[in-house]
């Protein structure tokens, strides 16, 4: 056999190059939000700082809390991951008491990674408006229905 690589050799060869680079990554701003539970909590002073993730060329966004899985356990906190399609970044907090929007800070994220989140994102909004939708058909099948505000448990 001569010196030279046979076509599959190179295939081979470039592919194994291609394996060993570093990922390719994306730009994505991070910055402060205020996270709460509800707005009433919100409204109240409650809520909490969290970073938040915004990746421009996905129309993404996604926010790292750490909560308990179950209460009752008696396990600590663990991260969990909020995903959801967004036009921009949110650190515009004036409307809520906040003297100036949170600073931006410009970072980059592997790609797979950034993927991944917009992935989680069109979960959420797909289960969003599944909920809307399948609510109006038990609705209107009456297989439930809305009971009257201030009739608690007795």
């Amino acid at each position: 056999m001569s010196g030279r690589l046979r076509p599959l050799s190179i295939v081979a060869t470039i592919s194994l190059l291609a394996a060993c680079e570093p990922p390719e990554n994306v730009r994505a701003l991070r910055y402060r939000v205020v996270f709460a539970e509800s707005p009433l909590e919100l409204t109240h002073g409650g809520g909490r700082w969290v970073e938040e993730i915004y990746i421009p060329d996905l129309k993404a966004a996604c926010t790292l809390v750490h909560e308990h899985r179950d209460p009752l356990a008696g396990k600590g906190a663990e991260p969990r991951l909020y995903a959801f399609p967004a036009d921009g970044p949110r650190n515009d907090l004036t409307g809520i008491g906040s003297p100036k929007p949170s600073a931006i800070e410009e970072i980059e994220i592997p790609a797979d990674v950034a993927k991944e989140i917009r992935r989680l994102a069109d979960l959420r909004k797909r289960w969003e408006e599944e909920t809307w939708r399948l609510g109006q058909s038990i609705a209107s099948a009456k297989l439930m229905k809305e009971l009257p505000q201030g009739d608690g448990p007795r």
